[in-house]
């Protein structure tokens, strides 16, 4: 008879084997399949608010800048459009490379909605301005409720969209460009604390559900 102290939970026993065989990878492998059916809707929204935004800024901002920062934002939504097309294709052996793209993809998109609260900010135009401020806050705000199922894909997008912007408006050097700095830098900060936050939580959830999917077993 075995000695009490060497007695586990048959529950017990089957978590270890879990772990031991991928907990960590089925986690990981539902974390991406969140993300691809969070992003599904905004990566077609994405495509028509970026004719708009060239639309309101027609006759304050070069054609040229408008037209060239259009097309890197329509290569960077295909691509991304691309990699969802390939991760639901090409079968569960190839999710998490198909994951890791992705993330990445999102951070050139991140660089690329930036470039809004920078070189489309158009001179002399205050109120044309503030629009663009409003437009990268709202953006990162976006990327905040969608992508915050993976933390490297939430700041990956995120510090892109916002860092140029801040970076901007602190080499202005006015009370107002400063006060706009700070505002963006504030909601950053949130953004970086909320987004981790976020992320564990959804960890932890899927990880408490494949636990006691193994104990129901």
């Amino acid at each position: 008879m075995r000695p009490p102290s060497d007695f586990q939970p048959s529950g017990a026993l089957d978590l270890d084997a879990l772990d031991a065989a991928g907990l960590e990878s089925r986690i990981e492998r539902a974390e991406i399949a969140l993300l691809f059916e969070r992003t599904r809707t905004s990566n077609w929204i994405a495509l028509p608010v970026g004719l708009l935004l060239c639309w309101l800024l027609w006759n304050v901002v070069p054609q040229a800048t408008l037209l060239g920062w259009l097309t890197l934002k329509y290569v960077a939504a295909f691509v991304r459009l691309g990699i969802a097309w390939r991760y639901r294709h090409d079968g569960p052996a190839h999710e998490l490379r198909w994951g890791s793209w992705y993330e990445r993809a999102l951070v050139v998109e991140g660089a690329v909605y930036g470039l809004i609260g920078t070189v489309l900010l158009p001179p002399g135009e205050p109120e044309a301005a503030a629009l663009m401020l409003a437009t990268v806050i709202g953006v990162a705000a976006i990327g905040l409720i969608v992508l915050s199922v993976r933390p490297f894909a939430c700041l990956g997008f995120c510090l892109p969209v916002l860092l140029p912007p801040i970076v901007y408006q602190l080499s202005m050097g006015t009370r107002l460009s400063l006060y706009a700095a700070l505002a963006m830098a504030i909601f950053l900060g949130l953004i970086v604390g909320e987004g981790r936050r976020a992320a564990a939580t959804t960890r932890i959830m899927l990880r408490l559900r494949f636990e006691m999917a193994i104990v129901a077993d």
